[in-house]
C-alpha cells in the first residue's frame, strides 16, 4: 500500500486521508456532486492501494512514471495523475477528466502540479 503525501486539512504536509484527497480535490479543481464525489474517494482508495505497478500513462514527472485512474463515467467521472515511488510514497499530480469519449488516453486537467510541464489537454 501507498501512503498518499501532500497536503492535509490541517494545512501541514504529511500522509493524506481519503478527506484530505477530498479537499485537496475540491480546493484545486472544484466540486462535483454526490456521485462525483463518491469516484474521488474511489480515485484516493486507488491511490493508497497502488504498488508501483500497472495504470501507466505513458508520461513522467520528475523521471519518474506518471499512473492514473479513472473513476465512474460521464459527467461525473474524475480521472486522477499521480506518481507512486516504488510503491510506498504516492502523490497526485493532476486531476481532470476525459476529453471525449471516442479517445481514452486524452483528458482535459482541471488542476496539476506546477512543476509537470503539460498542457490543459493531455495526451499519450
Amino acid at each position: 500500500m501507498a501512503v498518499i503525501w501532500g497536503p492535509k486539512i490541517t494545512g501541514k504536509a504529511g500522509a493524506m486521508t481519503e478527506d484530505d484527497v477530498v479537499a485537496f480535490v475540491i480546493k484545486n479543481a472544484g466540486q462535483g456532486n454526490k456521485i462525483w464525489l463518491g469516484n474521488v474517494r474511489k480515485a484516493a482508495q486507488y491511490i493508497a492501494n497502488h504498488n508501483g505497478a500497472g495504470g501507466g500513462s505513458g508520461l513522467t514527472f520528475n523521471g519518474k512514471m506518471v499512473f492514473h485512474t479513472t473513476e465512474g463515467a460521464g459527467t461525473d467521472h474524475v480521472a486522477m495523475f499521480f506518481t507512486c515511488a516504488n510503491g510506498n510514497i504516492a502523490s497526485i499530480i493532476g486531476i481532470g477528466r476525459h476529453a471525449n469519449k471516442t479517445n481514452e488516453t486524452k483528458y482535459n486537467l482541471d488542476w496539476h502540479t506546477p512543476g509537470w510541464v503539460v498542457t490543459r489537454q493531455i495526451e499519450w
